[in-house]
């Protein structure tokens, strides 16, 4: 069986599925093509349950990848008469990329009616389509397509991550993956995505690892993505000149070209603008961010300023780090008050690097979060410690009790040999 994009499973043995709002009903789609349908449907469905996509996100698709899994006529005989009969909804817009980045077409989510609905089961029946499945397109996501050694080995450990028999079946994510629909993709940021990296805290209770009889640790260090832009800002230069980090991010843009099937644009680590000498005001402030960053109380400091609990201390200030600035679209929330009052350097830091667009700063991020966590740290655990159990949630290795402290010194090696710094890395149960 061959696991596609999305993750369901093709075979001869098992009809390909997906799952759908049970009050969704199809019958206007001409027969041939209610298959196609109700997968791309279920794309979107699965998105929003599955992958953790916020309901009122629109979700960019790709022409090419479109036109592989559905057909060359999919505009016509699939999209237009969901959008017509209310099951979906467009942006009515298209993104040429930025720079020489590559696009989308059209993006899409479900209309209000379906997205809260209960899921049914949909299986696939028209011999063709499934047959099209069957055959991967430039955007299949098997073993073979992914070319570093990390993201296979990575992806061989997370073979072995299942579903227990005993788990909630009314629970979609937990559902969808146990009978099939596995998804392991490096984005163009270089970030593994999968069932795991979405999947809520609580459920992770209902995950083994075969023939592992330890339970799972995480290991990540403690507010790492701040952390991770400080010390950035502070080493501006030098991480623009880093010809590894750079590599890396135009070798991820040009893989993930390959599986979408459209043709590769700038690497991030290539249009990133370049940040002027700081005043020494914004130096100090910025090293006085990272000190706090580096003793692991950040957002304590935000809870006691705003009245907001830690958790949504922490949501908002990614957002105060990534959105736009007041007076640019940007939200003037009391996170943001509270901020520009306590580091009033880097805030300016930051606006200068957010200026006229305000979307390459968190790519780039991504990409150095992924290049340390995954490239750096996993590449030399798949070398040195091959039969260690690896998975990744993001910035956080996932690992058994017996290598937790191996996989946590290798982590702080790669921050001490990047940045200089040996952070706060403290192991917790993966579903503590």
């Amino acid at each position: 069986m061959i696991p596609r994009s999305d993750g369901a499973r093709v075979g001869h043995d098992c009809p390909v599925h997906t799952y759908l709002p049970e009050n969704l009903d199809l019958s206007f789609i001409a027969a041939g093509r209610r298959d196609a349908a109700a997968y791309f449907v279920g794309r979107l469905y699965l998105g929003q349950h599955v992958a953790g996509r916020d309901p009122d996100e629109f979700q960019a698709m790709y022409s090419p990848l479109l036109k592989a899994q559905l057909g060359s006529d999919y505009r016509r005989e699939v999209i237009d008469p969901l959008l017509e009969h209310g099951v979906i909804e467009e942006d009515s817009s298209y993104s040429t990329g930025w720079k020489g980045q590559c696009g989308y077409s059209r993006s899409y989510r479900l209309a209000p009616a379906y997205r809260q609905a209960q899921f049914r089961v949909v299986p696939f029946t028209h011999h063709e389509f499934v047959k099209r499945l069957a055959s991967p397109p430039a955007g299949g996501t098997t073993h073979a397509h992914l070319s570093a050694p990390v993201h296979r080995h990575l992806a061989r450990w997370f073979d072995r991550l299942s579903v227990a028999p005993s788990y909630p079946a009314d629970v979609l994510p937990l559902r969808a993956w146990a009978e099939g629909h596995r998804r392991f993709w490096p984005c163009r940021y270089g970030r593994v995505h999968s069932n795991l990296t979405n999947l809520r805290r609580e459920y992770r209770y209902h995950l083994t690892l075969d023939s592992v009889g330890e339970p799972l640790v995480g290991v990540d260090v403690k507010t790492s993505q701040p952390l991770l832009l400080g010390l950035a800002v502070l080493n501006w230069v030098k991480v623009l000149r880093n010809e590894d980090l750079r590599d890396y991010s135009r070798q991820m843009e040009r893989e993930w070209a390959e599986r979408v099937g459209g043709e590769g644009g700038m690497a991030v680590a290539d249009r990133i603008p370049y940040l002027a000498d700081c005043s020494s005001e914004c130096l100090s402030d910025t090293r006085c961010f990272v000190d706090v960053c580096l003793k692991g109380d950040l957002y304590s400091r935000f809870v006691s300023r705003t009245g907001l609990s830690r958790d949504q201390v922490k949501k908002r200030f990614l957002a105060t780090l990534y959105d736009r600035p007041p007076g640019a679209g940007g939200v003037e929330s009391d996170v943001v008050t509270a901020f520009r009052q306590e580091f009033p350097g880097l805030w300016v830091v930051l606006d200068a690097l957010k200026r006229g667009n305000h979307a390459p700063l968190p790519c780039y991020m991504q990409t150095v979060e992924s290049w340390l966590v995954i490239w750096r740290t996993c590449g030399r655990l798949a070398e040195e410690l091959p039969d260690a159990p690896l998975l990744t949630i993001h910035d956080c290795l996932v690992t058994t009790e017996r290598y937790v402290e191996p996989v946590r010194r290798a982590l702080l090696d790669e921050f001490d040999a990047v940045w200089g710094v040996r952070p706060q890395a403290d192991p917790k149960a993966l579903a503590a």
